[in-house]
């Protein structure tokens, strides 16, 4: 996960989410990174707003509202890095929120 998340099309997408271009890579790069390994891996934001993912149909939406999200931010809101459930943190290179990339394995 950790290869996956310093990816450098990961990296590129950070630092401009809303670019086309740079989306369309780096679902490319979720897709060709999980083929064969995992059931779905996914880039999303803070606010659970899924950027890539294996599936076409998850892309945009976001998985954890209202309650759930405070939790979820809650849970994450620590050091960088790989929690109990194997989420990892990428910190933004513009912004201190960290972007999280949530394997399904």
């Amino acid at each position: 996960m950790t290869a996956f998340a310093l990816g450098g099309e990961v990296r590129a997408l950070l630092l401009d989410p809303d670019d086309p271009e740079l989306l369309a890579q780096a679902q490319k790069y979720t897709e060709d990174f999980a083929a064969g390994v995992f059931e779905g891996l996914y880039i999303a934001t803070p606010e659970t707003h899924v950027l890539t993912h294996t599936a076409q149909g998850a892309i945009g939406i976001t998985t954890r509202p209202g309650d759930s999200l405070n939790t979820f931010q809650e849970r994450h809101s620590g050091p960088t890095g790989a929690d109990q459930l194997g989420h990892h943190a990428v910190p933004r290179h513009r912004q201190h929120d960290p972007v999280y990339v949530l394997p399904h394995l």
